[in-house]
């Protein structure tokens, strides 16, 4: 048994592999409480408690890494259809390793965006090597939208009885059910999906409980970014609806939309006083000076032409009045690695050209998939523009990683057995 065990395709390692994803995707990685995180005692959740130097999860990846270097020195390791991601990622790991060496030495931001990084890539690898079989399912997604709720449940749960939630909430005492990453999962099963009228009539009952949800704790963000994505999503059905014949210039409709609606409305909105200054006054301070620090280090050392790289920090010329974890994360001192800004991650640290090759790769995988609509493939593809693309140009939430490489994994296997069944 120990030999089928240790055999690199074995059941018994398929069948722990699937157990640990599930683990990692139930357990909370937000919280109602986040500054409690940092001390990574936090002993239900995997990603906020440390065994030793590293937390349990990232054990488990430390796991699916040495899994991932045997298969490669013993068999070979199958990257899929995109080697050009795994060589944009090494452009940008150099480039981040010579801004640290002579700019600014931050281990701690290097480690963490190798992190978020190596989540997303580790997800994808070890789903396409050792569950090279899996076709896509919408119900795989019910299952990964249950598993995030029931993990924000629990959290919430442990938050509101032993510890004080850094949310309040205008309309309960206690605040069960507040979770970002939850409503873009629902968004894509509400408007694309074969369900009966009762099941997708529960759905968006669900939506619009959440959008109630951060309302009354006042998340604006969130209720923005939820909208988007219901615009989003409808932009997607009329395309597939009415589209006579496909052609970049619809791709390019789509994008732009995509890049107003991310990038340039929340940037622009932080500059609108008479509406929106009088909430949330120190978020939007936080990211008035975020924008104007954002355009003094764009210009400085390392421009955004080539980017900074993986790692980068910024210089904080335009000094903001609040240090609290919330606004400052942990780091201390002239430089700062915490973005507020809509725009500002991305080309701070892709650089014009990094994002540009984002936007090509996004955009071609969106034109594959699209080329033969269905179901599963529509839903596919706007979880590839709300979930991957995010992913791509700002990592920095590892649940979010992981959801985004089980999706790009599954993108990959639908473009290959296109390929299979058109030779």
């Amino acid at each position: 048994m120990l030999n089928k065990f240790i055999h690199i395709n074995s059941n018994y390692l398929k069948s722990i592999l699937l157990i640990f994803i599930i683990l990692i995707l139930f357990f909370p990685e937000q919280s109602l409480a986040p500054a409690i995180s940092l001390n990574k005692m936090s002993y239900w959740s995997f990603y906020n408690f440390k065994f030793g130097m590293f937390t349990l999860v990232d054990c488990i990846f430390i796991f699916f890494f040495l899994l991932l270097f045997l298969k490669f020195i013993f068999s070979s390791l199958n990257l899929g259809k995109f080697n050009q991601l795994f060589l944009f990622y090494f452009i940008f790991f150099i480039i981040g390793i010579i801004y640290n060496i002579f700019i600014n030495l931050s281990l701690k931001a290097f480690l963490f965006d190798l992190k978020t990084i190596g989540y997303f890539l580790l997800t994808y690898l070890i789903l396409i090597n050792f569950h090279s079989n899996l076709r896509f399912n919408i119900n795989y997604m019910v299952v990964i939208l249950l598993l995030i709720f029931l993990g924000s449940l629990f959290d919430n749960y442990i938050i509101n009885k032993y510890y004080h939630p850094q949310y309040t909430s205008k309309f309960f005492s206690k605040i069960y059910f507040k979770n970002e990453i939850y409503p873009p999962l629902l968004i894509g099963l509400c408007f694309f999906n074969n369900f009966n009228i009762k099941i997708k009539f529960l759905l968006f009952c669900i939506l619009g409980f959440y959008l109630f949800i951060f309302y009354d704790i006042y998340s604006l963000g969130s209720i923005y970014i939820t909208l988007i994505n219901i615009y989003l999503s409808l932009l997607l059905i009329f395309f597939y609806k009415y589209k006579q014949k496909k052609n970049y210039l619809i791709f390019f409709f789509i994008y732009l939309n995509v890049f107003i609606l991310m990038h340039i409305v929340p940037t622009s909105l932080i500059f609108i006083k008479n509406f929106f200054s009088e909430v949330k006054v120190d978020g939007w301070m936080i990211r008035e000076l975020e924008f104007f620090n954002f355009i003094k280090n764009s210009l400085s050392d390392f421009t955004i032409i080539l980017g900074k790289g993986i790692g980068a920090t910024w210089k904080e010329y335009f000094t903001s009045q609040y240090t609290n974890v919330y606004s400052a994360g942990p780091f201390f001192g002239d430089y700062k690695y915490i973005w507020h800004s809509s725009i500002a991650r991305q080309f701070f640290m892709w650089g014009i050209f990094g994002y540009a090759f984002i936007v090509y790769f996004i955009y071609t995988l969106f034109f594959k998939l699209t080329k033969e609509s269905n179901t599963e493939k529509n839903l596919l593809s706007f979880y590839l523009i709300t979930f991957v693309y995010t992913v791509l140009i700002s990592p920095g939430i590892l649940k979010l990683s992981i959801i985004s490489g089980i999706i790009l994994f599954f993108i990959e296997r639908e473009l290959y057995y296109k390929t299979i069944n058109e030779n």
